[in-house]
């Protein structure tokens, strides 16, 4: 494989197919000097080339799937049926040799997707193709609306195909996908790309008129092929989507008479380690928790059958009339005090990402200060995103849902500070500057006076680094930050009386 001088190839190359005769036919086009990647639904056997069998979802799920998996700074996508003439890729590295952040083949491609040539480091840091447009593989929307958000986008003549999918992609299709959009996107975005004016015409008559809105996201049913653990439980009960607002990651929930079902896609080893220790605490929680029936390993994804919770998520005015019953009961969700975080493997690889995460100088080293200071406190449970839309009640009980941020040894009092700091729905300050209300459960958790705005500065930052992580996921629009500026602006508060 032609390599650059750091030993990396010149040119990625992904292709979304499960037609193992097409991989054949596309290797010997490409050559040995590029490298290719396959991304199927199906098993397929592609030669030399990296193989990645994914959940089948949606066009720019595949799609980013691949980017994640490339290596060159120049990545080109092709569609199942797509072969490059001779010169093609010469064009696309002369095309892209620039600076500009991509590449298409003189004019925007509203009939047929792929055949787009982009800048690797641009569009990652662009969070690659938006999720949840229901494009089918072969849909000209994934690279219509990268190429709306991006500058200096170019033409490449020689970037011609000897062979194309048959037309897959319309206007119809192009404007649901951009309603489905969390704002709308602008006309004037366009301007920039060199395109013929022809096109930026349709485009003007595709976006005229298209309003701000949330759309909810269903699955496509094609997924439902849960494994043998998580039938086993169901019993033969239907799997029933439960539809909700789109997410900030590929998780699908499911519900199958009493069951709960999670579908988690392209599952990390972080979400692993998270879905053992709910299984670790539903295991010893007396109640609140829901208890883990089954989880299992699937096609690119992670299933987990778990019990069916009672209740509605808990609003503000309960969390304060029942401030005192929903502290107690937030502080017996993280069980009996461990060993101390000092001693945690667990804790020590988070306290090390914070201390490696780019804050300012003066705030990195007040952080050393106070993550030393809490070293020496006894680790508890954690939930890890105790909001109140995961807190349940039903006049009676409470119960924490959705568990993927769980861990079995962590800093204690976090979830607390986490539910009453977001009872309003954006963060509150007086939680954090004025944390008198919650002082004497904080205090049952060894957080005592002197070691309160060491653990909240803690804290503080560690809702900031999971804000920076979710950002960085390929597909979503990641909207303003929150939880950072917070924390940057009421650390050096709490530096005043540390």
């Amino acid at each position: 494989m032609e390599q650059g001088r750091d030993n990396r190839p010149q040119l990625s190359v992904v292709v979304t197919t499960d037609d193992e005769t097409f991989v054949g036919e596309l290797e010997p086009v490409l050559g040995g000097e590029t490298e290719l990647i396959v991304v199927s639904t199906r098993p397929v056997r592609a030669g030399r080339a990296t193989a990645l069998q994914v959940l089948g979802l949606e066009s720019s799920y595949r799609r980013n799937r691949g980017l994640a998996a490339a290596t060159s700074d120049v990545v080109a996508f092709l569609e199942d049926g797509q072969l490059p003439a001779p010169g093609w890729r010469e064009a696309v590295l002369n095309a892209l040799a620039g600076g500009a952040a991509a590449a298409i083949p003189g004019d925007l491609p509203l009939h047929a997707g792929g055949n787009v040539a982009y800048d690797r480091p641009r569009l990652v840091a662009e969070h690659g193709f938006p999720l949840f447009t229901g494009a089918p593989p072969g849909s000209p929307v994934p690279d219509l609306l990268v190429l709306l958000r991006l500058r200096d986008v170019v033409a490449a003549p020689g970037m011609v195909l000897m062979r194309t999918p048959r037309r897959v992609g319309d206007a119809r299709r192009v404007g649901r996908a951009l309603r489905a959009r969390r704002q709308p996107l602008l006309a004037a975005r366009c301007a920039a790309a060199d395109i013929r004016r022809g096109s930026v015409t349709e485009l003007v008559e595709l976006l005229r008129g298209v309003l701000q809105q949330e759309q909810p996201y269903e699955p496509p049913p094609a997924i439902l092929q849960p494994p043998r653990e998580i039938v086993k439980v169901l019993g033969g009960r239907r799997l029933v989507p439960v539809v909700a607002r789109r997410k900030a990651k590929l998780h699908f929930l499911f519900r199958g008479g009493d069951v709960m079902v999670h579908l988690y896609a392209a599952p990390t080893a972080y979400l692993r380690a998270a879905v053992e220790a709910h299984r670790a605490v539903s295991d010893v929680a007396t109640a609140g928790v829901p208890r883990v029936h089954a989880c299992q390993d699937g096609a690119d994804s992670l299933w987990l059958a778990e019990e069916m919770m009672p209740g509605a998520p808990i609003g503000e005015d309960v969390l304060s009339a029942m401030r005192e019953q929903v502290s107690a009961w937030v502080v017996s969700l993280g069980g009996r005090p461990g060993t101390p975080l000092e001693s945690s493997a667990g804790w020590r690889t988070h306290r090390d990402a914070l201390l490696g995460t780019r804050f300012p100088a003066d705030v990195r080293d007040r952080l050393r200060r106070s993550l030393e200071a809490v070293d020496g406190l006894r680790a508890r449970h954690l939930h890890g995103d105790l909001n109140p839309r995961n807190v349940l009640f039903d006049s009676e009980r409470f119960a924490a849902v959705d568990w993927e941020n769980a861990a079995l040894e962590f800093l204690p009092g976090l979830d607390l500070v986490f539910l009453f700091l977001l009872a309003r729905g954006v963060p509150d300050e007086n939680v954090v500057l004025k944390p008198a209300p919650l002082a004497p459960y904080l205090h049952g958790l060894g957080v005592t006076d002197a070691l309160l705005p060491h653990a909240l500065r803690v804290m503080l930052a560690t809702w900031a680094l999971g804000e920076r992580n979710r950002r960085a996921r390929l597909g979503v629009d990641p909207g303003p930050a929150v939880f950072e500026p917070f924390f940057l602006r009421y650390e050096r508060l709490l530096g005043s009386y540390t």
